[in-house]
């Protein structure tokens, strides 16, 4: 092979791995997962869970998060999305609440579709 051979091999190579990561970077590289896979953030939930009286298991402080149109924004420009920072923000939120406050909080995730309305 010639030594121009193998630097316009390599230019192609490196111009395809920036594509591939500029492409993940603007336009939403996967889907989240909305899974409680932390053993601290698992525990957290539990000890909330066990705070509630059975008899008053409905009668808690439930945190909701807004879900709206399209989860992966698009563009160089795209604006934030509802589930940007979720599941993290809402389990530490319900957590520290329930850690600061008397309040008795609903542990795990809620979320109220609204993309109906947009």
């Amino acid at each position: 092979m010639t030594t121009s051979f193998k630097a316009i091999t390599s230019c192609i190579a490196f111009i395809a791995v920036l594509f591939v990561s500029a492409h993940a970077q603007f336009f939403g590289g996967g889907r989240r997962s909305l899974q409680i896979r932390n053993p601290e953030t698992i525990k957290e939930q539990e000890e909330m869970e066990k705070a509630i009286a059975p008899e008053f298991k409905e009668d808690v402080f439930t945190f909701a998060r807004l879900r709206f149109g399209d989860s992966q924004g698009f563009g160089f420009n795209r604006c934030r999305t509802w589930n940007d920072d979720t599941p993290d923000a809402d389990l530490s939120l319900t957590y520290r609440l329930f850690q600061s406050t008397s309040l008795k909080v609903r542990p795990g995730l809620s979320y109220i579709d609204i993309s109906y309305l947009c």
